[in-house]
C-alpha cells in the first residue's frame, strides 16, 4: 500500500500600509518637536497589536505612518488602535498644546 505524501502549503505576505490622517478641523496642534514623541507612541502601539511601525513623520496638521502588519488584523483595526491610542495618549500628556479630539 502506497502512503500518500502530505503535501504541507506554507504562505508567506508582505502586508504593508501607508495610512494619513489629519487632526481635528485640520487644527495646526502637531509640532516638528512631536515626532519623536508621536513615533514612540505609535510604535509601542503597533507592537501591542501584533505589527510594525516602519515609519511615521507628522506635519502640522497630519500624520503618515508606515505599518507592516499580519493577514490576521485589517487595516481598520491598525487605523483605529493608532489613531485612538495617539489621541488618548496626547490628551493626556500634551493637552498643552491643545487637544487632538473634541471634547
Amino acid at each position: 500500500m502506497r502512503h500518500a505524501r502530505l503535501i504541507q502549503r506554507h504562505s508567506q505576505n508582505l502586508l504593508l500600509v501607508h495610512v494619513v490622517w489629519t487632526t481635528h478641523r485640520r487644527d495646526p496642534l502637531l509640532a516638528p518637536a512631536a515626532d519623536a514623541w508621536l513615533t514612540r507612541v505609535l510604535d509601542q502601539k503597533a507592537g501591542e497589536i501584533g505589527s510594525k511601525l516602519l515609519a511615521s513623520g507628522n506635519a502640522s496638521d497630519h500624520v503618515h505612518v508606515l505599518v507592516r502588519y499580519p493577514s490576521t488584523l485589517d487595516v481598520a483595526t491598525i487605523v483605529q488602535r493608532l489613531k485612538g491610542a495617539s489621541s488618548y495618549t496626547w490628551n493626556i500628556e500634551r493637552a498643552q498644546y491643545g487637544r487632538l479630539t473634541p471634547g
